[in-house]
């Protein structure tokens, strides 16, 4: 059939326009890919991110809440009144209130906590360990060892000592504290309280059991006298093993023998390349 040059061409231009408005429906259906919007909570000074087993966020938060503003009262309310803060060998601050105090000095900002193990020690005493992962506002690392102790109105801290973790640091090899260990419960099953500690233990080796911290070797000995009874036997199963850095590892174990509980050993590498303990507790 014969069609006139002219409608054809008006038809062919509708039909054109008729698809592009179809097309255009169609994209205008399509769904969207959204585009993620970089808030504060990606960032390394933005809100704080908690980390933890169930109930550990707000303990962490009001902990951390009150760290970061610098409010002594409120720091010290999270320790109990003979609590200690472990710096260093030489370096142990007693009392919830100088710890607050240290707290306020400058310190930088946490940003970020996460609980890496927690175990309960001694349910009649209310006494749990936990290690604990620590970011700071320059994303600065640092693990910290922490004894807790359960009261009537709250769970406050009675121990805490902080090491700064290093990712990069050269691999430990677990085998040379695994010996130390073994040789440690040879030692103590040998009832050789004096031998044990001369071996194992730094010169300046710090114990802390209820009562205020016991340093130096020659204290620790006679600590440790108890060993030297006949029929004293143990035996140390580690639980977690936490590697900080190149020459510090955070272990909890439990004891099993002549005593059953749980205990903390801090393990440093000295100088002379030998891994000894620097600090033992058994709350």
């Amino acid at each position: 059939m014969w069609v006139c040059p002219i409608k054809r061409r008006q038809f062919m231009r509708t039909s054109k326009y008729i698809l592009l408005t179809v097309l255009v429906l169609l994209a205008g259906c399509k769904p969207q890919t959204k585009t993620k919007e970089i808030t504060n909570n990606d960032r390394a000074d933005g809100p704080l991110n908690f980390k933890g087993t169930t109930g550990q966020g707000n303990k962490f938060k009001s902990w951390t809440d009150a760290v970061n503003s610098k409010n002594t009262g409120a720091i010290a309310a999270h320790y109990t009144k003979e609590a200690f803060k472990v710096i260093a060998a030489d370096s142990v601050i007693a009392g919830a209130t100088a710890i607050a105090n240290h707290y306020t000095q400058g310190l930088k900002n946490i940003v970020a906590v996460k609980s890496l193990y927690i175990v309960e020690a001694n349910e009649q005493r209310g006494i749990e360990y936990e290690l604990i992962n620590i970011t700071t506002h320059d994303t600065m690392e640092q693990v910290q060892l922490v004894i807790w102790q359960k009261e009537m109105d709250a769970t406050r801290r009675i121990l805490e000592f902080n090491e700064t973790r290093e990712n990069r640091a050269k691999k430990v090899d677990l085998n040379e504290i695994e010996k130390k260990r073994k040789l440690w419960i040879a030692l103590c099953n040998e009832n050789n309280a004096q031998k044990l500690v001369e071996q194992l233990y730094s010169p300046d080796a710090l114990y802390y059991n209820h009562r205020p911290f016991i340093q130096g070797t020659k204290a620790l000995a006679q600590e440790y006298g108890y060993m030297n009874d006949k029929n004293y036997r143990l035996t140390l199963k580690p639980l977690n093993i936490e590697i900080v850095n190149a020459k510090t590892v955070f272990e909890i174990g439990q004891c099993e023998g002549s005593y059953n509980g749980k205990y903390i050993i801090i393990w440093k590498k000295q100088a002379d390349g030998q891994w000894s303990i620097f600090m033992d507790s058994n709350v």
